[in-house]
């Protein structure tokens, strides 16, 4: 079964999926401002930004699933035509919050106040490494793309992946909240660095953010390049079910065991794959 697009909107993409993380640790496991390894044209470091947010989130009438098979009849819930994604909702409630946000800031060599800073938030299924990947010097390796035409690019661990904050997965992580740490992100990279525009970058469900952002801040950025992303939201549900979605502490007590049951994993390749707090609730846009 389908939702259109009357009934699931752009701004409502990636209602449930886990984030994939190479990386699991907290935001007390790395000391702040350290510099990575050292390679020809860029330097760059690694620090944690505070973040207070204060957001407009759904209060979902969703509680976290005690066992697989509630989390599997939610996912079903979820992805069913005749379920209106509005009817999980109670209404609205203030959020006011403080985050670590791990970070990262790669700077060419003979970077200019009059510069071009890139802005880089990465889709569900990733954490920050998706814009180095396979590594310094491969062809696929964004920052390294990005270094080599001149330009300082900024990327990060969005809520509840990776080494950044894991608030609860229900009434935290949602699109809403994610959408005010960014600007305040964009605020604080400014402290750490002239340049003279701002391009934000992103993919997927991080593209659906840029566009959000867009709507509630205006000229943030000076300009936008959204990858991963289409206004045809029809086989949304069917990726949804396919992501064949486990409670993380139940499939690897091991090394997830410490997450709530807030947080499913991938029923695949658990290897390369963190839990997500999944009901981001995207489903909404009353902006």
């Amino acid at each position: 079964m389908y939702l259109s697009q009357t009934i699931l909107p752009l701004t409502i993409l990636a209602a449930a999926a886990v984030r994939a993380s190479v990386l699991d640790a907290t935001p007390d496991a790395a000391a702040n401002n350290v510099t990575a390894p050292s390679i020809t044209g860029r330097n760059c470091s690694e620090f944690y930004i505070t973040v207070d947010v204060s957001a407009e989130t759904e209060k979902l009438n969703v509680t976290a699933p005690a066992n697989q098979f509630e989390l599997t009849d939610l996912v079903t819930t979820l992805a069913s035509v005749n379920v209106p994604m509005q009817s999980l909702s109670t209404g609205t409630v203030q959020l006011n919050a403080t985050y670590k946000i791990w970070s990262q800031l790669c700077v060419p060599t003979g970077f200019t106040a009059n510069g071009t800073l890139e802005f880089a938030i990465h889709g569900i299924n990733f954490d920050h490494s998706y814009w180095s990947f396979d590594g310094p010097g491969s062809k696929y390796n964004y920052v390294d793309a990005a270094l080599k035409a001149g330009h300082a690019i900024f990327t990060y661990d969005r809520l509840g992946v990776g080494r950044s904050s894991k608030p609860n997965g229900i009434t935290e992580v949602q699109i809403s909240t994610e959408i005010a740490i960014a600007a305040a992100l964009v605020d604080k990279v400014k402290q750490k660095l002239q340049f003279k525009n701002i391009v934000g970058i992103g993919h997927s469900f991080g593209s659906i953010q840029l566009t959000r952002i867009a709507n509630k801040y205006g000229n943030l950025f000076h300009g936008m390049v959204l990858t991963g992303f289409s206004t045809n939201t029809q086989g949304l549900p069917a990726t949804t079910a396919g992501f064949g979605l486990e409670i993380a502490s139940q499939q690897n007590p091991l090394r997830f065991g410490k997450w709530t049951s807030s947080s499913p994993t991938h029923k695949h390749d658990d290897s390369l794959r963190l839990p997500e707090h999944f009901i981001s609730c995207h489903w909404w846009n009353r902006e």
